[in-house]
């Protein structure tokens, strides 16, 4: 399974969902890949691995060693203190994963930014996450076939 890195356009990750092992990839070594729609995408925050990735129509995702799949019973929080951010992941109303975070640098402020349609989300992975599961059509639609 191919996720694209949140990060870097060049960067790929062949995953093995069921092991767990992935083997970085580059799009410009691998010119057939970029053909592939990915199953997901990957971040690395504070030298942990996190993937969100759809594998057989559920939507999952990984911290570490840790995967944890997204149903119904799965909800997210994000919230700011200081200059830090914490994400939660809530199963049944209990926290199932809590990462704190410093808030991501932006080299150039949004509001100048002169990419199309560019977001706070697309330079904080775990804020795309949460807007993916607060969003229900846009949880049901991401990295579907």
């Amino acid at each position: 399974m191919i996720l694209q890195s949140s990060d870097v356009f060049d960067m790929l990750l062949d995953l093995n969902p069921e092991s767990g092992a992935y083997r970085y990839l580059s799009r410009k070594e691998h010119p057939e890949i970029p053909l592939t729609k990915p199953s997901g995408a990957f971040s690395i925050l504070n030298d942990t691995m996190l993937m969100l990735y759809r594998k057989d129509g559920v939507l999952h995702f990984r911290v570490g060693d840790r995967t944890i799949e997204l149903g119904d019973d799965v909800t997210s929080s994000v919230t700011s203190e200081n200059d830090n951010r914490v994400f939660q992941l809530i199963k049944n109303g209990s926290p199932e994963i809590c990462l704190t975070y410093s808030l991501p640098v932006q080299e150039v402020p949004l509001s100048a930014d002169p990419t199309p349609f560019v977001e706070e989300e697309d330079f904080d992975f775990l804020l795309f996450v949460h807007n993916v599961l607060t969003n229900t059509g846009r949880r049901n639609r991401i990295y579907s076939d």
